[in-house]
């Protein structure tokens, strides 16, 4: 019995880890904007 089993992914998985990546890229940016409003709000709040 010779089953011959091929697996398509539905998705190119090289596209799936760069879609990740900028997703990654935009969070870390957003939380770089966020740290960078601390810190002036803080610097603010001593002044």
């Amino acid at each position: 019995m010779n089953s011959n089993v091929q697996y398509q992914p539905t998705f190119n998985p090289i596209d799936k880890v760069v879609e990740l990546f900028e997703e990654n890229k935009k969070l870390y940016k957003r939380l770089l904007q966020t740290e960078k409003e601390k810190i002036a709000y803080l610097e603010k709040l001593i002044k």
